[in-house]
């Protein structure tokens, strides 16, 4: 019982050991301030189809330097390992929460636009829908962000958590998109941190 126990804990702190590059903080940052930047930069974007197409790749592109790094700062120093069957659950039922996460979120969206436009009907409905709207937009973005957190075991997730359900409340509630720079350059800074340390303190492993 007591090896089984020993052999867990191992597992768990290579686990862990992954999430020390710093370059999913880096990601989740640069996502925010693509939140912030990106509006004002495609919004002149015509068509709207051209737009769409504009914000995907955007995303797309963030989501490539992100598996890069991982494939070429990460692996080259920690190398490849393969988990148990509990910690693969764990990852696919992470995918499962955050799709689910992902699509209320567009739901909300829809809804917030809805209301917008109709201010009489709608809008009315909800009373002051941009305070409901931006209360829902920041627990869903704090709970998407949180359970990919717990089903990761990424400790510092919780503060991401924190992070992106403040901006989403600023953004919708106070008007004020300045709140996803403020905390996307928080989660780069506090990414570039741990990469610095990372890359200290594991030198290239290099073949003899």
């Amino acid at each position: 019982m007591s090896e089984r126990l020993d052999l867990k804990q191992l597992e768990r702190k290579a686990w862990v050991s992954y999430f020390q590059d710093g370059l999913l903080d880096i990601f989740l940052g640069l996502a925010l301030l693509y939140l912030w930047a990106g509006p004002s930069f495609l919004d002149s974007i015509e068509p709207s189809s051209l737009r769409i197409a504009a914000e995907v790749g955007l995303m797309a592109v963030l989501i490539a330097a992100f598996r890069a790094g991982k494939r070429y700062i990460t692996l080259p120093r920690l190398g490849r390992a393969k988990f148990g069957a509990a910690r693969e659950s764990r990852r696919h039922k992470t995918a499962a929460a955050l799709a689910a996460g992902v699509l209320l979120t567009v739901i909300l969206l829809i809804v917030a636009i809805a209301a917008r436009r109709d201010p009489a009907g709608l809008g009315s409905a909800f009373g002051r829908a941009e305070v409901w709207i931006g209360l829902g937009l920041a627990l869903m973005a704090g709970l998407v962000i949180g359970l990919g957190a717990y089903f990761l075991d990424f400790t510092r997730g919780y503060l991401h958590a924190v992070l992106y359900a403040a901006a989403f409340a600023a953004a919708e509630i106070l008007h004020e998109p300045l709140g996803f720079a403020i905390a996307g350059f928080i989660g780069v800074a506090i990414g570039l941190l741990y990469l610095a340390r990372f890359l200290r303190a594991h030198p290239v492993m290099r073949e003899e």
